[in-house]
C-alpha cells in the first residue's frame, strides 16, 4: 500500500444487506461506524471490532437473513469499499467460527514463531535467481531497505534502483539482509497486517510481482483453520502456470473451486430456510387472523330490537309486508287466486277527482322534488307549469327499463292502481322498500288531486 494512501483520511460505515424473503425488497442496517480515522488506522480498529449477524426487518414487518456485509466510505458520498459475503455456514457451526476468529486475533504470534524459517526459505527463493527477483522490487522498496541499512544514495527511477542493488550487494549474507528489508512492507503489512481473510492476490501480482507473490502466499505461516483462504488465494494465481507442478496447481484450483460451489449450496439452503420461515409465518398470521374473526363472530351478541331506529324498525316492518304480498302474488301467478283485469279508464275526465281535499296544503316541500307516476297514460296531463314540482309520467305499457330509469330520479312514488300492471306496481313497490323513496297508491287519475295527496302526506317534512 502507498504510505501517503494509508495516512488518507476515511470514513468507514459498515450494514447489513439482503432481500427480504417475503416481499424482495431490497434492505440496510447499518451496525457500525469506524469514525473519521486514516485509512491505516481504520485497518487497525477492524482487527477490533466483531461484527455481529443478526436478521433484518422490512418494511413489511418481516424479519429476513442478510446476504452481504457492506462498507461505505461516508467522505466519498457513500462510496462502496468493499462487499463481503456472509459465510452462513460457518455461522451455523459456532465452534467453527470461533477458532476461524481466534486464528485471526492471534495471526502475529503464529508468524512471529515461524518468521525465521519463513524468511530462510524466501531469501533461498530470491537467490535461485536473483536478477528475476531484484526486477520485481519497487524503487519505494529498495530505498526503505537502504534507509534502513544505513545507505545513503540517489535512487532516480525503478531501473536505475534496481541496478544499483544488483552492483551493490555480492554476498548471499548482504543480499539476503537487503532482501529481508527491502520485503518489510510487503510481509508486515499487506500478508501479516490484514491476515489471510483479506489476501487480494491480483492486486499483490500486479505490485509485487508474479514470482514473490506466488511464494509468499504458498509458504506464508497462518493458522490450519485458514487454509482454505490460501487455497483461494492460491488459485487466482497459479491458474495459467505451466511448470512442473501445473498438474498440482489445476487440481488446487478445482478443489477451491468445489469449495466455493459447496459454499454457495449451503448458503442458498440457509436462504431457502430462511425463505419457508417467512412463508410459514405469514400463513400462521393469516390463520389467527381467521381464528379470531371466527371468535369474534361466535361471541357477537344480535342487535337487540331495542337499540334499533325507528327507520330500521319501518324499513323491516315494509320488508315483512312485501315479503307477504309477494307471496299472496306468487299465489296469483299459480293461478290459485284468479287475477282481476286492469282496469281501464282513462278517458274520464281529468277533473272528475279533483275536488279538493278540505284542508290548507303547503307545498314548500315539493319545491325542486320529483314526483314519478307509475299508471295509465298521463304524459299529456304533465305538461304544466303550475305544478309545485317536476312531474315524471310512466306509461302502464312502458318497458321495464324506462320505468327504471324515471324511478331513479323518483323523490316520490304515486302508482294508479286502477291502471298499472302488476310487473309495474311490483317494481316500483320494491324500489320503494329499498330506496326509502315515498311511495302512495290511489285510484285517482287526476295529477293535482295526486299532487295533493302527496302535500298532505308529507307535509311536515323540512
Amino acid at each position: 500500500m502507498d504510505p501517503r494512501l494509508a495516512r488518507q483520511p476515511v470514513r468507514i460505515k459498515v450494514y447489513l444487506s439482503g432481500r427480504c424473503t417475503a416481499c424482495n425488497r431490497y434492505g440496510e442496517e447499518l451496525i457500525h461506524d469506524y469514525g473519521r480515522l486514516s485509512y491505516k488506522e481504520t485497518e487497525d480498529k477492524m482487527d477490533e471490532v466483531n461484527h455481529q449477524i443478526h436478521p433484518i426487518t422490512c418494511r413489511c414487518g418481516q424479519s429476513f437473513l442478510p446476504q452481504d456485509l457492506v462498507y461505505r466510505d461516508e467522505l466519498k458520498v457513500n462510496d462502496e469499499v468493499f462487499r463481503l459475503p456472509i459465510d452462513h455456514g460457518s455461522l451455523l457451526m459456532p465452534e467453527s467460527s470461533a477458532s476461524w476468529h481466534e486464528g485471526h486475533d492471534k495471526r502475529h504470534e503464529f508468524f512471529a514463531e515461524q518468521a525465521d524459517v519463513f524468511y530462510a526459505a524466501f531469501i533461498d527463493h530470491a537467490l535461485e535467481d536473483w536478477r528475476a527477483s531484484v526486477n520485481e522490487l519497487q524503487r519505494q522498496e529498495i530505498a526503505d531497505a537502504y534507509n534502513a541499512m544505513g545507505i545513503d544514495t540517489d535512487l532516480r527511477t525503478d531501473g536505475h534502483a534496481r541496478r544499483d542493488v544488483l552492483n551493490r550487494f555480492t554476498t548471499a549474507e548482504e543480499k539476503g539482509s537487503f532482501w529481508r528489508l527491502a520485503n518489510r512492507y510487503f510481509i508486515d503489512e499487506e500478508l501479516l497486517h490484514i491476515g489471510a481473510v483479506g489476501w487480494v492476490p491480483k492486486d499483490y501480482v500486479k505490485l509485487y510481482g508474479l514470482r514473490r507473490t506466488q511464494f509468499a502466499l504458498l509458504h506464508f505461516p497462518i493458522a490450519e483453520v485458514h487454509e482454505p483462504e490460501r487455497t483461494k488465494a492460491l488459485a487466482q494465481i497459479f491458474r495459467r502456470d505451466k511448470g512442473d507442478n501445473a498438474f498440482l496447481l489445476r487440481r488446487i484450483t478445482a478443489l477451491s473451486d468445489q469449495l466455493d460451489v459447496t459454499k454457495r449450496k449451503l448458503a442458498d439452503s440457509v436462504l431457502a430456510q430462511d425463505r419457508l420461515k417467512a412463508e410459514a409465518a405469514a400463513d400462521q398470521r393469516k390463520l389467527a387472523e381467521a381464528y379470531e374473526r371466527i371468535r369474534q363472530l361466535e361471541f357477537a351478541k344480535p342487535v337487540s330490537a331495542v337499540s334499533r331506529s325507528e327507520e330500521d324498525r319501518r324499513k323491516l316492518r315494509d320488508q315483512k309486508g312485501l315479503i307477504t304480498e309477494l307471496l299472496a302474488e306468487v299465489k296469483l301467478l299459480r293461478g290459485l287466486v284468479p287475477e282481476d283485469p286492469v282496469e281501464d279508464r282513462m278517458e274520464e275526465s281529468e277533473s272528475a277527482d279533483s275536488e279538493p281535499i278540505g284542508i290548507v296544503l303547503s307545498y314548500d316541500h315539493l319545491a325542486g322534488k320529483t314526483v314519478v307516476i307509475v299508471g295509465g297514460s298521463r304524459a299529456e296531463h304533465t305538461i304544466n307549469n303550475d305544478y309545485p314540482c317536476e312531474i315524471v309520467s310512466v306509461d302502464f305499457e312502458a318497458p321495464e327499463i324506462d320505468l327504471q330509469a324515471a324511478l331513479c330520479k323518483a323523490d316520490y312514488i304515486a302508482v294508479l292502481t286502477r291502471h298499472v300492471s302488476h310487473a309495474a306496481m311490483w317494481d316500483a313497490k320494491a324500489y320503494a322498500v329499498e330506496t326509502g323513496t315515498p311511495i302512495i297508491y290511489t285510484s285517482a287519475i287526476n295529477i293535482r288531486r295526486i299532487v295533493d295527496l302527496i302535500a298532505d302526506k308529507w307535509g311536515d317534512e323540512k
